[in-house]
């Protein structure tokens, strides 16, 4: 089991990668996937830090951000779809 300092560390080089990331790419998807970087460091953070009487609160920004990481993914997926149907040449006279 890692201690505390090894998971602070972990989650702060996460978060660092991420805005790396976000200050290297000029992709949109990869910017997005950057971000999606930073919100689960962030997540191990709250997670770390949801001990003791301010449980509620820790779990509580652990799900905000879990679910502001799906909303990132999918905002991912749409530009996906948006891409490929864009690029893709489709034959109708066959």
């Amino acid at each position: 089991m890692p201690n505390g300092e090894t998971i602070l560390l972990l989650s702060g080089f996460l978060f660092c990668f991420g805005i790396i990331g976000i200050l290297r790419q000029s992709n949109m998807v990869k910017i997005m996937i950057s971000i999606e970087i930073m919100i689960f460091a962030s997540v191990i953070n709250f997670c770390y830090f949801a001990g003791g009487e301010s449980i509620k609160f820790g779990h509580f920004a652990a799900m905000i951000a879990v679910v502001f990481g799906g909303i990132v993914l999918s905002i991912v997926y749409a530009i996906f779809n948006v891409e490929a149907k864009r690029n893709v040449k489709v034959n109708l006279y066959l």
